[in-house]
């Protein structure tokens, strides 16, 4: 024994440090990829009936085609942020009257 105390482990707060580091800045890209792709996004038709539409859907840019068809890979990859903020930000929107901007209106 040379006297000296035991010296803890610093490599484990570190690393825990890190791990954490590395899981925020990948729930930022995350929220930012998501955010990036909402801002440009739009309603599109949820629900048809013999009148029409009968409720509107948020869909965030890529995540419906043409012909309002959600996209399932980028709906799953994006599923949690999504439900989040149509819950938070975009509501559905129901009513004969539609949103006041569709996003293809030119189809409907």
């Amino acid at each position: 024994m040379s006297g000296k105390p035991p010296i803890a482990n610093s490599a484990k707060p570190s690393r825990v440090l890190r791990t954490v580091r590395w899981a925020l800045v990948c729930l930022a890209a995350y929220l930012g990829s998501y955010l990036a792709l909402s801002v440009s996004g739009a309603y599109v038709p949820g629900t048809w009936g013999l009148r029409g539409v009968k409720n509107w859907l948020w869909a965030p840019a890529l995540f419906a085609d043409q012909k309002g068809a959600f996209r399932d890979p980028i709906q799953f990859a994006f599923l949690p942020a999504w439900l989040l903020d149509r819950w938070f930000w975009h509501d559905d929107r129901t009513g004969e009257s539609g949103p006041r901007h569709p996003a293809f209106a030119n189809e409907l």
